[in-house]
């Protein structure tokens, strides 16, 4: 079980970021945006390095078709590097959900702590009915009582159940 703090998972660079994941300057970064090359930053927003990368890779790769290039080597090589930064692409967004789970025990005492809540407040619950002076039968405010206590022992179980789940999580949960 995993509980998403409100986080952006954009891999959302800055142009001088873009430029060194590219093995670029800043300049070509901008004149690879106004060809068309690599899309257009939003305003207020960076790059996204997995669509930039791939536009890059997709000129790279039609340049080399339309040239036929004898020089293959150099297409492999930077194949392999543009390979190497979908990777670190991919790194980037897999550590940024990464840091948005929530640590098991943090997860661990907001479970108990609802739990107990859900409990205290329907605990509460037959008193409070005596003293509204309802008329309620005594068979009524019986019933009452024991699904009250149904409820305390679902909410028990409840807890456990997801107290075991997290411990069974693994990596999903920190």
């Amino acid at each position: 079980m995993t509980i998403k703090i409100d986080q952006s998972l954009d891999t959302e660079l800055t142009q001088q970021q873009l430029a060194e994941h590219l093995g670029l300057s800043t300049r070509q970064v901008y004149n690879l945006e106004q060809k068309g090359v690599i899309p257009k930053r939003s305003p207020n927003k960076g790059y996204d390095l997995t669509e930039c990368v791939q536009s890059y890779l997709q000129n790279l790769t039609a340049k080399n078709e339309n040239k036929h290039s004898t020089d293959s080597t150099k297409a492999q090589i930077e194949q392999t590097r543009l390979t190497r930064l979908r990777a670190e692409a991919l790194e980037i967004k897999n550590e940024n959900l990464l840091n948005q789970l929530l640590p098991k025990e943090l997860l661990k005492a907001i479970v108990i702590r609802q739990s107990h809540h859900v409990i205290q407040t329907a605990s509460t619950l037959p008193d409070h009915i005596e003293t509204l002076d309802l008329n309620l039968d005594k068979q009524v405010i019986e019933v009452i009582k024991q699904t009250v206590n149904q409820v305390t022992q679902i909410c028990h179980e409840t807890a456990e159940g997801i107290d075991k789940a997290i411990n069974e999580s693994g990596d999903l949960v920190k």
